[in-house]
Order: structure tokens, then sequence, then C-alpha cells
């Protein structure tokens, strides 16, 4: 294994520009998107209101610190996507496996680099631009309510949100792997068998699947069972790796936004209910069974590859 630490370097040095640099100039642009005149965070202040205005500022800041990095991590979806496309094709259709193969590093090694690089440099790397994003963010919207009459960034500085928010972000990224696995896996495993069209194979075999699946629910009728395969089979072989998705496909999930008295819950509480949500999803044994068969693609991936030389 003393090889994979150089493999990984190699798959950083080569999409840097897609999991470094693509998302540190978005993010810039959300930043300047905020700096923007008439884009800025706004108090409606009625004289002896100020203090309750500032208290809303500070509840509405704290549940929506982590509010402006959202697109990062849907651009992390969409770089992963063509990503794992490639990864296993680009080389062979190039014919720079030939190269790779003549050096003393597995093709298991080769592929596992990748998945590391999909499942753990590229969404880590997306976190920490995340939570930086949002405490320049932060930063500014405090700076502009002050100037405006309202300091509320000592109050939000105060609160629990700005350290207790990146945590939970992170304590995410387990669930994220998880629920990412049969996406990788089909995507890995159609860039190793596939010798021309990747592209058209991993996306457009799912998505002809759910068109014909549809096709004959209106010839079958109601008791056609073909919704199942749609949500769990084709539409996780390419959603997966979308953040949140869990929500989407786990229909146990929920996302509580009440008290036990049915009270409505501080802003903030609706953080640690996502955490909590996020991670009852892999109570359900489905989930585990995905993520079995996505391991076993890519076991297939790898042993495709020892196989196939050229695209």
């Amino acid at each position: 294994m003393k090889t994979f630490p150089w493999l990984l370097r190699r798959e950083l040095w080569e999409h840097k520009g897609s999991f470094l640099w693509a998302p540190l100039v978005m993010a810039a642009a959300l930043v300047l998107l905020v700096s923007l005149p008439g884009a800025h965070f706004s108090v409606t202040v009625n004289g002896s209101d100020a203090a309750q205005a500032a208290q809303r500022a500070v509840m509405t800041l704290s549940a929506s610190f982590l509010g402006a990095s959202l697109p990062l991590f849907g651009m992390l979806a969409f770089v992963s996507l063509f990503y794992c496309i490639g990864a296993l094709y680009d080389d062979r259709r190039d014919r720079s496996i030939l190269f790779w193969k003549s050096l003393p590093v597995s093709d298991g090694e080769t592929v596992v680099s990748k998945l590391v690089m999909v499942l753990v440099v590229g969404p880590l790397l997306t976190i920490a631009i995340a939570i930086a994003t949002s405490f320049v963010v932060l930063l500014i919207v405090g700076g502009v309510l002050a100037a405006k009459g309202t300091p509320v960034l000592g109050a939000m500085l105060a609160t629990p949100a700005p350290y207790v928010a990146p945590l939970l972000l992170v304590g995410l990224w387990p669930v994220y792997v998880v629920w990412a696995l049969p996406s990788v896996g089909w995507l890995l495993m159609v860039s190793s068998w596939a010798r021309s069209k990747a592209f058209m194979w991993a996306v457009g075999v799912p998505v002809l699947a759910m068109i014909v699946v549809k096709w004959l629910k209106l010839f079958i009728g109601p008791e056609w069972q073909g919704d199942w395969l749609v949500r769990h089979v084709f539409a996780r072989a390419l959603a997966g790796l979308v953040p949140g998705n869990w929500f989407l496909f786990n229909q146990g999930a929920t996302f509580h936004r009440a008290l036990p008295d049915g009270s409505a819950a501080p802003p903030f509480a609706e953080i640690g209910n996502l955490f909590a949500d996020s991670w009852a999803t892999l109570a359900a044994p489905g989930v585990w069974v995905a993520a079995a068969i996505g391991v076993a693609m890519i076991f297939t991936a790898i042993r495709l590859r020892r196989t196939r030389s050229e695209a």
C-alpha cells in the first residue's frame, strides 16, 4: 500500500480543478453576491422593538448559518457524477492505462484511490469550503446589519450555531458515504466496462429504464409495482451522489420541525433534527442492502479493469 498515497495524490492533481478550484470559485461568487448592494439580510425595526428585531435576526441567522453554502453541495453532486463516469474509462480511451499497468500498482489500489477521492476527499473539501463560506457570509451580513443599527454579530457568535453546525455537517459525511455507495458502484462499474459513450450507458440506461417502467404502468394499471423499481433502483443509481438524497428515498425519514408539545421549535433546533433524522435513515435494512450491492459493483469494476485495457 506504499503506492496508494501517490495514487491519491495523482487523483487530486488531475482533478484539482473540479474538486478544489470549482467550489472555491463558486464560494467566491456566493460571497460576492451577498456583498452586492440590495442583496443583504434586512430587519424591520420599530422604535422600542429594536431588541426583539435583533433577537429575530440572531435566530434567523442561526437557522440559516449554512444556507449560503448549499449551492456548493449541488456542485459536488455534479462534479462527482462526471468524475465517476470518466474515472476508469478515460485512461482506457487515451490508452494511458498501458502506462499505469506497467507500474507496480494493482487494479484494486487504483479503483480504491478513485473511490476515496469521490467519497472522502471531495466531500470533505466541499464541507471545509462550505464552512469557511458560511463564516464569511455571516461576517458580511453582521456588518451590514450593524451599519443599519442592528448589531447582532456579537450575539450570533455567542450562540452555538457557528460552532455546532459545522460539526454536525461533518457528522453527516458518513451518512452520505453509505447512501452514495450504490451510485458510485454503478458509475465505476460502467466506467470500467463501457467501450464507448460511457455517459450514455451510465445515465441513459437508468433514465430509459424509468421511462419504460412508467410506460408499462399505463397498460398494466395501478397494480403495477414499477414505481418501487423507479424509486429504489433506477433513481438510486444516479441520485445517490446528491447530499441529502436520503430524505427522498427513505419514506420513513422525517424532518421534525416542532417540539413534542406541538409548539414550534427554535430555528437552530432544526439543524440538530436534520442530523438526528439523517442518521436514523441508516436503521432501514434496505439502505445496507443497497450499500452492499454498491460494494459488489465496485469489486466488479476492479475485475473488469483487469481484463479491459482499451475503450
